[in-house]
């Protein structure tokens, strides 16, 4: 005998999915954590710090040296984000007469950047990258079957990765990359342990004397964040 349950089983599961990634996207999902870990640290302009202070801060990012590459669109830039996806499952048909749903699993996720730096007026900060967790805004998603999409970089960065075999995935969107980066003069937030120390020892052509260093605070990385909601926070 049918039941109300099991004659409406698809619909449930549908409507449980997107409850569940509501919830994700709001308490779980790694920018959104960047952004509440921020919005619980005190705020200081960069030349208000004291060596040992623990902070977070605002300014706008400043290129020290050369940029960076971002791996595909070539973008030049201080920092990058990078997430490529494996779709599983079907989405929009049916089988034996069922409602299918996909998912997306991670292959890849990568954020780099180097000689990162930012400035609030006069003063200058170094973000070092060794231990960070950030929430860059990805401004560029790429699906594997949508022709002028740079398939070629795509293989070129997992083959430097590690993972070979990408012409497997075929030409049914099962592949999506996504990217975000950081260019000079965005405004970003960005939390740590600070410490003062003297241009000479840095050894980068920076227009002041002192910098301001940010790292990790033990086991707690640096945060980083160019989203809107971040800047808000106080």
């Amino acid at each position: 005998m049918k039941t109300f349950f099991s004659e409406n089983i698809t619909p449930i599961i549908i409507v449980l999915a997107i409850i569940g990634a509501i919830i994700y996207s709001i308490f779980f999902k790694p920018g959104a954590i960047v952004n509440r870990k921020l919005g619980k640290i005190e705020k200081k302009r960069i030349s208000d710090c004291q060596t040992n202070d623990y902070v977070k801060l605002e300014g706008q990012i400043k290129y020290v040296g050369n940029p960076i590459l971002a791996p595909f669109s070539g973008r030049p830039c201080a920092y990058y984000y990078v997430l490529v996806e494996e779709r599983l499952g079907y989405s929009n048909s049916r089988v034996n007469g069922k409602s299918k749903l996909h998912r997306w699993h991670t292959i890849k996720e990568e954020s780099y950047g180097t000689n990162l730096f930012i400035k609030d007026g006069n003063s200058y900060a170094f973000i070092e990258t060794e231990m960070i967790k950030s929430n860059v805004i990805v401004d560029k998603t790429y699906l594997s079957s949508t022709v002028g999409n740079p398939m070629e970089q795509l293989e070129k960065y997992l083959e430097k990765h590690g993972i070979t075999g990408i012409n497997q995935f075929g030409p049914n969107q099962s592949i999506r990359y996504k990217e975000g980066i950081l260019v000079e003069g965005d405004t970003v937030t960005v939390a740590g342990k600070v410490a003062w120390k003297r241009k000479s020892e840095l050894k980068m052509e920076i227009p002041a004397e002192r910098i301001l260093v940010i790292s990790a605070n033990d086991k707690e990385p640096v945060y980083l964040s160019n989203d809107p909601k971040a800047l808000k926070l106080n």
